[in-house]
């Protein structure tokens, strides 16, 4: 009698790679976390990568560049785009799974800048107010009251960043200017770094 083995892993296929903020395609920027969705790009039970460069045998690398991972399954891996890819017009994407492998050419920017927001690149940004309260309809900003945001896709920082590194005095700031709209009008920016304790976040 015949016992069939286990199946081989499914070839991977990658369907496009966006802003983890916005969902929206475009080039990725050095330190921006990004989500790559596919098939077959890794195990069908979600594994989490806390900024490893592999995990549920996957990688994912940039130029040669092994990227930290922050969620890895089937569909779907968040990473952060590694620093090393600052300077570059395109970078070549390669994503590992269980012996499988596919690559892609993507294109790179000093910043590719996007708020993260409530329902996952639509609607309401995911901000909080001066008292920490999330922003709503139920709690809205006052005026003249301070607000924080939170973003991906600045860039190379100062002091440079460090890819898979999680935020710590002094903490990065971007190289490039930032500024912020609210309503059409420009809003006081009291600062703009990276959130403590986090890579990749702004």
């Amino acid at each position: 009698m015949l016992t069939p083995g286990p199946l081989p892993p499914p070839p991977i296929e990658l369907a496009n790679i966006v802003s983890a903020a916005s969902f929206l395609g475009g080039p990725v920027a050095p330190g921006e976390l990004v989500t790559i969705f596919g098939t077959g790009l890794g195990p069908e039970v979600p594994a989490a990568g806390m900024l490893e460069t592999a995990a549920g045998g996957v990688e994912v690398l940039f130029d040669g560049v092994p990227a930290p991972l922050l969620y890895v399954q089937a569909k779907q891996i968040n990473l952060e785009v590694p620093y090393e890819v600052a300077g570059r017009g395109t970078t070549q994407v390669e994503v590992r799974c269980e012996g499988h492998s596919v690559r892609l050419l993507a294109a790179v920017a000093g910043a590719a800048p996007a708020i993260f927001t409530l329902a996952g690149g639509t609607g309401p940004a995911a901000a909080l107010n001066e008292n920490n309260s999330l922003n709503s309809d139920a709690a809205p900003a006052a005026r003249g009251s301070i607000m924080a945001l939170f973003a991906t896709g600045e860039g190379q920082t100062r002091p440079a960043g460090i890819s898979g590194k999680p935020a710590a005095a002094p903490y990065p700031v971007p190289i490039l200017p930032v500024s912020i709209t609210i309503g059409g009008q420009a809003a006081e920016v009291l600062y703009a770094g990276a959130a403590p304790g986090y890579a990749g976040l702004m």
